[in-house]
């Protein structure tokens, strides 16, 4: 479950809020799209939810992780692949895969290529 409440995110210089307020949950299996205006602060959240950026307030917590507090055990509770692969272009299309996907398919399994 990724729970995020009360996120908030300023950016420092230009003092504009991305994100203003956010609460929202994904319970566990669940598929979620993120649609919005340019400019929404989709992008930012996701950088958030990933722990690439900190917000600036509020909290994301991710199966009981919380990303700020505890960043390296919930970044092992998702995979996560960018919307830039660019630094990826010198790899197979199978390393790609095994790069992002070798995350929990289920209790107990982790996904891997087929032979």
């Amino acid at each position: 479950m990724i729970q995020l409440s009360h996120v908030s995110k300023i950016y420092g210089g230009s003092g504009r809020k991305a994100v203003d307020d956010l609460t929202w949950e994904i319970g566990d299996g669940k598929i979620t799209g993120f649609i919005g205006p340019n400019g929404a602060g989709k992008t930012t959240t996701l950088k958030m939810i990933t722990g690439i950026l900190a917000p600036t307030s509020g909290s994301i917590v991710i199966n009981g992780k919380d990303i700020v507090k505890d960043p390296l055990e919930a970044k092992r509770q998702f995979g996560f692949v960018p919307d830039n692969p660019d630094a990826f272009l010198r790899i197979s299309g199978s390393e790609y895969l095994n790069c992002f996907f070798r995350f929990p398919c289920g209790p107990g399994r982790l996904w891997e290529p087929s032979s």
